[in-house]
């Protein structure tokens, strides 16, 4: 049987070894070694993205745009935050965070205009932030005859 609070175990061990590493004038001792069997280059990360603080003023243009069709995932692109960090700020909010695009009005209505453009359903994606599967889910779902490949006019 393996006792996980030991050496094996990452929970305390990792800590430990950090903060060794971290303590240790040179880094490099033979107990260290010995002692902690992980690989200093793999223990010791830089933080890839960090905590995003919004203003008033961010979290108001968030709520805003979200509400007219911009999805959670391209606002995170917009803003440089984590999409659950957007999709946390609306529901402190008030707004229902809805994974189905047919439950927003505003973007299903933009959709629908873009596609009697005769754009094709990954064209009117791209323009709305919304996968082409969607769109057409979205066109179906209202009643619209969605077009074949050879119904396009040629470019």
């Amino acid at each position: 049987m393996v006792d996980l609070s030991q050496l094996y175990s990452n929970h305390t061990t990792l800590w430990e070894y950090v903060n060794k590493v971290k303590s240790t004038p040179d880094n490099t001792t033979e107990s260290d070694d010995a002692k902690y069997p992980y690989p200093k280059e793999k223990v010791i990360r830089s933080i890839t993205q960090r905590q995003k603080r919004l203003s008033k003023l961010e979290i108001q243009t968030i709520c805003e745009r979200y509400q007219n069709g911009a999805s959670i995932y391209k606002l995170a692109a917009d803003f440089g935050c984590h999409r659950r960090t957007i999709s946390d700020t609306l529901k402190r909010n008030g707004i229902e965070v809805s994974h189905l695009a047919s439950k927003k009005p505003e973007l299903v209505k933009k959709i629908i205009e873009l596609y009697a453009e005769m754009k094709t359903p990954k064209e009117v994606g791209a323009i709305v932030g919304v996968n082409g599967d969607t769109v057409r889910k979205v066109l179906k779902e209202n009643g619209i005859y969605i077009r074949k490949s050879w119904e396009y006019p040629k470019r």
